[in-house]
């Protein structure tokens, strides 16, 4: 049985190289689409299963102080008159949920069981895409819509979107696709601009779309009225077990 995000190791960030050599893999296996997508839009979506709540889900140690210190930036920025010290913010925070819809959508017949809609209120949950994708070949999309749990009208002010890998690097073809065992990066900039258009273009051919989406997405927006708004969304595939990276040592 998996741990939940949140045990205590330490989880790596991405070097300068990893970082440019996963942003390189991004954008040649998740194509991001130009065109205007009205995201949830004319197209009927089928129901996903939720697997589990956030509820086991907590933020590993160097990625939390990672979000801590993107918020002291954002709060030194947005509210110039706050002159409390940094651990004093910190210690005040007070955190909300938000609420996740995420959308796979298919290219073409047979890549998908259906278009999917995966709703996850109150702070995210657990998908298994063992369900979803039945294709050995072909793209899917993935778009996704925030709202906050408690104030759902009110647009996500600085929304930020972190990724946990869970699944090791594999070689395709000679090349190695994935980041690898628990590494984690901020790919807001991605997202945002995937979200805008058709969607990450996610491939099914030798479910290449494994490495690059299996593990934690963690979804934060700032206030700034100083709190903090959290979600987190583990995405598997139970039948690739084999390529799940071996629980962490402590």
């Amino acid at each position: 049985m998996r741990k939940p995000v949140g045990y205590n190791f330490t989880p790596r960030a991405y070097s300068p190289s990893e970082f440019r050599s996963l942003i390189f893999i991004l954008f040649a296996i998740l194509w991001v689409g130009g065109c205007k997508n009205e995201i949830g839009g004319k197209v009927d979506y089928a129901p996903g299963l939720v697997e589990k709540t956030s509820k086991e889900f907590l933020i590993p140690r160097d990625l939390r102080e990672s979000i801590e210190n993107d918020y002291l930036a954002y709060i030194r920025k947005e509210n110039i008159k706050n002159v409390l010290p940094d651990t004093e913010i910190l210690s005040r925070i007070p955190r909300e949920f938000l609420d996740i819809d995420l959308f796979f959508r298919s290219s073409a017949p047979g890549v998908l069981t259906d278009h999917t809609r995966f709703s996850l209120p109150r702070g995210g949950g657990e998908i298994d895409l063992k369900n979803c994708v039945k294709g050995k070949k072909g793209s899917f999309y993935l778009n996704y819509q925030v709202k906050r749990t408690h104030d759902p009208n009110v647009k996500p002010k600085s929304l930020h979107v972190y990724f946990l890998s869970e699944v090791r690097p594999r070689k395709i073809g000679g090349e190695l696709f994935g980041a690898g065992c628990y590494k984690y990066m901020d790919i807001t900039k991605v997202m945002e601009h995937a979200n805008e258009g058709e969607g990450l273009q996610l491939n099914a051919t030798d479910h290449r779309y494994l490495p690059v989406i299996s593990g934690v997405l963690y979804f934060v927006d700032f206030d700034p009225e100083r709190k903090i708004y959290l979600a987190a969304v583990r995405v598997v595939d139970s039948r690739y077990g084999d390529e799940q990276c071996a629980e962490p040592i402590n």
